[in-house]
């Protein structure tokens, strides 16, 4: 896409002055008023505090330059207007925060520019102004100071002759020396009021400009003090004739308004119309023409289909025309004081104008915010969450500051700034000898094979609206092009394998620097993050070449099994689980452990190239794949994207491109040899433990391991380690920590890495006792922030429904809060005659965010029970939840590939220790149901690819088709089987039987076993089984087709892929394979038909089927292994006991409730999914209100008596208690709406049951609320 601005130029310059007197108000009217495309400069002075709180003060059409000196709270900034090309202003580096300054350099004039803020009765701004002149002195010529600032000095000069007394207290000798040491003159008229006291109602001038006399002073066009948007200071505006070059925003296409239907029929009209060159593709010129053609097509078709995006306005969304007719009513009264009249009453009229106009400007803000939420489809409650959590994601100013070099200078120009950030970012080749060009290497494999299922699989995996590359083709018009695309880039794939070459144009990527969130400094180049915009296309191909590759290094053990990071199935949790688990039976025998934490410097650009290679070699990669991607890294280019400079193309002779599908891989596959035994890597994060009988014993061992190992092999392959940044941690076992617990430091070369008590690894904080006090407090505040950051878009009057906020709680602070949950929480469980077990305090912190955001879901008052509250957000209490979730992780955990290292681990666990327990020990303690073997996921199986056209699939659209579909398969007399599953009585069977023109013939029936360990879907799978054995049995069959009602089992037989059940989806295909090697011309079509609509064939094997649940089984007549065994356990199966045993528990607990008795009385609902349907369809304010009729705790006298807050519990009317009964069913005070109500529920005799149970209806009660009036605060 074109990113070349279009320039125009204006004849002058516009400069603006405020000071803010630090009101977010103030400057909040000011940026909503001032046209960046009319003014050019803002100089603020006293902004509000902490500016990264508020993203509205980071308005995108603006540049926000904060002072070089860091601070949080600022005196003083600028804001720069986008029109102005970043290459025409730099930013001057005073190390003061009272001072922002730039240069703004123009073909006939340089200007710096200067905004100050000088504090009453002191010099602390103009000392550093000084010297920063000075710096800058002499002036060349057609170079200019232009100073604007709020002074504090009161001078003749300024401040005319009617005030001698003040010029007489103030200081102003150092002020008048700089304004005669640089020639400068004070360009507002003397006696302008700029400053008007709200106390005094006095004015005074002490906002002044000062300009450079002999070559800005001609220029100055006018200079004058306007109403300061209610700041207690005037607003200064300055025009100077001096022509100034504008660039107009760049337009953007709208990819989202964009109807993506059309795409693939205007897609391939075009390579109709413009056919692709001819294959096959024989050398690098072929693919790059290619590659080249296609991009050509495709980009085409895009600007003629996407839109281009409106420029949004520069003024905010919940800006309205009120506002801007009350500050035009601020700003006439403003102009109305009376100049040194203290007694005028127009100082009152102008404060009233002000607070009407601020409080408005607030007024709008919340009402566009509440109106936004309320309005809020559930597709876009992510946005707003997004809003809610970080606020201050888009506060930080845009703008990249002046960079320090290594060589210690600074880099003030854009050039400057992309050569200090592409050095940063892209190191060059490390100093180190190549690999031995004799050394011996195994035979390579043979080259794969890649089908159209595997880009169609890589395409499914793409980010639809992730930023595009160079070429501008986003991942939605890939996906939406799916089927014209896949052969293309499969021929492209093939050819690059045949011919060892990437395609030029795909190595040629677009690098966005965005800062690192934290940082002290931004005037470092680390203190940013490079961020690769690689093209779209390209990355598909790349996709498709990393799953060969990693399921290639998986099946062949070719990655060291410490590695945890960028492999399938594998998380931080196990390698966490398997940390601790080293340092509990390290414990168990008497020793102690001690862990470092490694960190390696720029580790994915370091990557050498020629030692990557030679590490896929040494693994026997084929030859045609290291070809590929030795292609793939070399002369590689990129560009720089900041502010809104595009740098030149620059060369990338190093490393791995962040951001590429390949790039993880080939690092693990680069760096694999650093993992030997003892040391754990999760992709860069490496971390060495070692065991020993005393501390000084383990840190010699880590001072060896570093000295004899580390350090000599990182630097033979050119990683190189950040030893100030490396963690050190002894556990010792608290009972013999005072004993045997020594804080020794551990000295690598010259750098001494010191122990601590804590050390983060994988977003874990480990403590030297391994009793994670330190995380739970660290989770517990991470979900107490994320649930404050909800509490903006749902409240009790206002904001996401029940359903919204309870998916956000469930999907954004859950996972905040419980990360990790299996390796520091162990599960809370009941003993008979006992104290709870497990860590019940865990329970009880988290419990207490649980409690905020149920208060939230529900819209009760925060006096609500806190069991009640779980009721009626449907969420489970916590210590039940956190079960369940500990549940989960150890199925998934029994369930793994023997391939990963913590599956050996859990199993060796069966056996419970009883001192020093790991966290799988717990988990195994608190749930004996995984003592047991279970079925193995393995995420790297894969199945042989079938024959094309052997077996197919039909799911029609709805059951009518399908039927006639099945009929019109059955008229024809072709051979079909019936196949159905069912789980009944406790057990689970599987059946399948032959039909041929409506007559049944044979049948099959499987018994799997019990329900607790199998599913409906497993026996769907092993009826297609049973249709097989079927099919083999009768001779001479060319084809068959298999009808079965259950589409996912369809759907997973047709493309099976890492889920439940894997191992008998494997067991049909290989009964598949057996069944055509006899039968080569076999087809088999899979058809879904809806179960009990009265198909006799389907009602026939169903009742096959729920005898084979009660135990019936028949022979076979061919063999299947997997029959001649007890099934595995299903990890589905134990997951769904588990729940249910979950649910069961929490229905006791709540029956057990002394809040069950009250709820009970109108609604004998147990905790389920009929609590949330009664909240379906309903606003905020009515959740809200329901669910305080429902609990009682609800703004009636009687309930705010007991906190003091009425004055008698009496309605006013009836002198009895006003309570919810009262209210609802007898009060006369509402008698009228009561009789309407009687209408709505069609029923004279009302009950609190008929009302407001789950059953009932709650719109008619709502409707009877809102009549009465007496909850005004709730929009009903």
């Amino acid at each position: 896409m074109n990113r070349v601005p279009i320039t125009y130029t204006d004849q002058q310059i516009r400069i603006l002055s405020l000071n803010c007197h630090k009101s977010y108000d103030v400057l909040i009217s000011l940026l909503n008023s001032t046209n960046p495309s009319v003014h050019d400069i803002i100089c603020i002075q006293e902004p509000p505090p902490d500016l990264n709180k508020f993203p509205s003060l980071s308005p995108p059409h603006w540049d926000r330059i904060l002072p070089t000196f860091n601070t949080t709270s600022p005196d003083t900034l600028l804001y720069i207007s986008k029109t102005i090309p970043s290459s025409k202003y730099t930013q001057n580096h005073i190390n003061s925060p009272s001072i922002t300054s730039i240069t703004l350099s123009l073909p006939l004039h340089t200007i710096h520019i200067f905004s100050v803020y000088n504090r009453t009765d002191t010099d602390d701004a103009i000392t550093p102004l000084d010297a920063n002149l000075l710096s800058l002195s002499p002036l060349p010529q057609n170079h200019s100071f232009a100073i604007f600032g709020d002074f504090n000095k009161h001078h003749a000069l300024w401040t005319g002759p009617l005030h001698p007394e003040r010029t007489a207290n103030s200081d102003t000798t150092l002020l008048i020396d700089v304004m005669t040491t640089y020639g400068l003159r004070q360009c507002v008229k003397a006696g302008t009021p700029t400053y008007f006291s709200p106390v005094h109602h006095t004015t005074s001038t002490i906002d002044l400009v000062f300009i450079t006399e002999t070559s800005l002073g001609p220029l100055l066009e006018k200079c004058e003090a306007l109403p300061g948007h209610g700041s207690d200071h005037a607003l200064i505006s300055c025009v100077f004739a001096i022509p100034l070059e504008h660039c107009a925003p760049r337009q953007r296409r709208n990819f989202r308004g964009t109807d993506w239907d059309e795409f693939p029929d205007l897609l391939d009209a075009q390579l109709h119309s413009e056919p692709l060159p001819q294959l096959p593709l024989c050398s690098p010129v072929d693919i790059d023409n290619y590659v080249d053609a296609l991009t050509e097509r495709m980009t085409g078709v895009l600007d003629r289909l996407v839109p281009l995006a409106r420029a949004s306005p520069y003024s905010r969304r919940w800006w309205n025309d009120g506002l801007s007719t009350l500050r035009r009513a601020y700003n006439t009264a403003h102009r109305a004081i009376a100049k040194d009249n203290p007694a005028d009453p127009t100082w009152n009229v102008m404060r009233a104008a002000k607070n009407q106009y601020h409080s408005a400007i607030r007024r709008a803000k919340r009402a566009h915010w509440r109106q936004y939420i309320t309005d809020l489809p559930r597709c876009d409650i992510w946005q707003a969450a997004k809003y809610a959590l970080d606020p201050s994601a888009s506060s930080s100013s845009s703008h990249l500051p002046s960079l320090s070099s290594p060589d210690g200078t600074t880099a003030t120009t854009p050039t400057e700034k992309a050569r200090v950030l592409h050095a940063k970012f892209f190191p060059p080749k490390p100093d180190i000898p190549p690999p031995d060009p004799d050394e011996p290497l195994p035979e390579p494999h043979p080259p794969p094979i890649f089908t159209v299922e595997d880009v169609h699989r890589a395409i499914s995996k793409l980010s639809p609206w992730k930023a595009p590359g160079p070429s501008g083709i986003p991942n939605i018009a890939i996906s939406a092009a799916r089927t014209i695309l896949a052969p293309i880039l499969l021929n492209i794939l093939e050819a690059g394998l045949r011919v060892g070459y990437f395609p030029k144009s795909w190595r040629t990527f677009l690098t966005v620097t965005i800062r690192k969130p934290g940082k002290s400094d931004y005037t470092l180049p680390g203190a940013h993050r490079p961020i690769a915009e690689e093209e779209c296309l390209g990355k598909v191909v790349e996709s498709v070449v990393t799953d060969w590759l990693s399921g290639f290094a998986e099946r062949l053990g070719l990655l060291s099994p410490n590695q945890f990071g960028g492999r399938p199935g594998r998380c931080t949790v196990d390698a966490l689980l398997q940390l601790v688990q080293r340092v509990k039976d390290a414990w168990r025998v008497g020793k102690v452990a001690s862990l470092l934490l490694m960190d390696i410097s720029q580790a994915f650009p370091s990557v050498s190239h020629d030692h990557l290679i030679r590490s896929l070699e040494r693994k026997s990669v084929p030859a045609s794949v290291v070809r590929l991607i030795s292609s793939f890294l070399s002369e590689r280019n990129t560009s720089l994207l900041f502010d809104d400079h595009v740098s030149e193309l620059a060369p990338v002779p190093n490393g791995l491109p962040q951001g590429s599908p390949l790039s993880a891989l080939l690092y693990l596959i680069f760096a694999d040899e650093l993992l030997v035994d003892g040391t754990v890597g999760y992709i860069d994060d490496n971390s060495r433990l070692e065991v020993g009988p005393s501390v000084e014993a383990t840190t010699r061992q880590l001072r060896r391991h570093m000295r004899d190992f580390a350090l000599p092999t990182a630097k033979r392959i050119g990683l190189r380690f950040d030893l100030p940044k490396f963690q050190l941690i002894h556990f010792v076992p608290p009972r013999r920590h005072v004993t045997h617990y020594r804080p020794l430091p551990l000295k690598i070369g010259e750098i001494v890495v010191q122990p601590q008590t804590t050390a983060k690894l994988l977003g874990v904080l480990l403590d030297y006792k391994l009793h994670f006090h330190n995380h739970v407090e660290l989770a517990q505040r991470r979900g107490t922030k994320a649930v404050l950051a909800l509490s903006r878009i749902s409240s009790p009057t206002f904001g996401l429904p029940h359903a919204y906020t309870r998916q956000l709680f469930q999907t954004i602070v859950v996972p905040r809060m419980e990360y990790a949950l299996p390796v520091w929480y162990r599960p809370v469980t009941d003993r008979e005659g006992m104290r709870r077990g497990g860590t019940v305090w865990v329970a009880r912190a988290l419990g207490k965010v649980q409690r905020q955001a149920c208060k939230l879901i529900t819209g009760s008052l925060r006096t609500t029970a806190t069991d009640t509250q779980n009721f009626h957000a449907n969420i489970a209490p916590i210590h039940l939840r956190l079960n369940r979730s500990a549940y989960n992780s150890a199925a998934r955990l029994a369930s793994l590939p023997a391939s990963n290292p913590i599956r050996g681990t859990f199993a060796r666990c069966r056996r419970v220790p009883r001192f020093h327990r790991s966290p799988l020990h717990h988990l195994i303690a608190a749930f004996p149901v995984f003592r047991r073997d279970f079925e193995t996921i393995d995420p790297l199986r894969r199945f042989a690819p079938l024959p094309p056209g052997v077996l197919s699939t039909n799911i029609a659209e709805d059951k009518d088709a399908a039927r006639a579909n099945m009929e019109e398969v059955v008229a024809r007399g072709g051979f079909c089987v019936f196949t159905d599953g069912s789980g009944l009585d406790g057990g689970v069977g599987a059946a399948a039987v032959a039909s041929r023109r409506g007559l049944l013939g044979e049948k099959r029936q499987k018994h799997l076993g019990h329900q607790s360990e199998h599913t409906v879907f497993e026996s769907e799978v092993c009826g297609a089984i049973l249709a097989l054995d079927i099919i083999a049995s009768t001779p001479r069959l060319t084809s068959a087709d298999i009808f079965m009602d259950c589409q996912p089992a369809i759907a997973a037989l047709a493309a099976p892929k890492s889920q439940p059940g894997q191992y008998l989806l494997a067991a049909f295909h290989a009964a598949l394979s057996r069944l055509l090697r006899t039968r080569r011309t076999l087809k088999l079509r899979i058809h879904w038909v809806p179960a009990h609509v009265g198909i006799a064939e389907n009602e026939a094997v169903d009742e096959y089927a729920k005898e084979a649940a009660r135990g019936a089984n028949t022979p076979l007549m061919t063999r299947i292994p997997v029959f001649e065994r007890p099934l595995l356990i299903s990890r589905a199966a134990t997951i769904a006991v588990g729940t249910n045993d979950f649910a069961d528990q929490w229905h006791k607990e709540w029956a057990e409730s002394p809040r069950y008795a009250r709820v009970s009385a109108f609604d004998s609902a147990t905790p389920s999914k009929a609590v949330e349907r009664m909240y379906a369809d309903l606003s905020r304010p009515q959740c809200s209100i329901l669910t305080q009729l429902r609990t009682g705790h609800i703004g009636l006298n009687a309930y705010l008596h007991r906190f003091k807050l009425a004055p008698s519990p009496l309605c006013q009317l009836c002198a009895v208690p006003e309570s919810v009964p009262h209210f609802l069913l007898t009060c006369p005070t509402h008698r009228d709406a009561r009789l309407r109500l009687m209408l709505r529920v069609k029923t004279a005799r009302l009950s609190l049951r008929t009302l407001i149970s789950t059953k009932a209806e709650a719109a008619p009660v709502l409707a009877f609320v809102r009549e009465t009036g007496r909850f005004p605060n709730y929009d009903l």
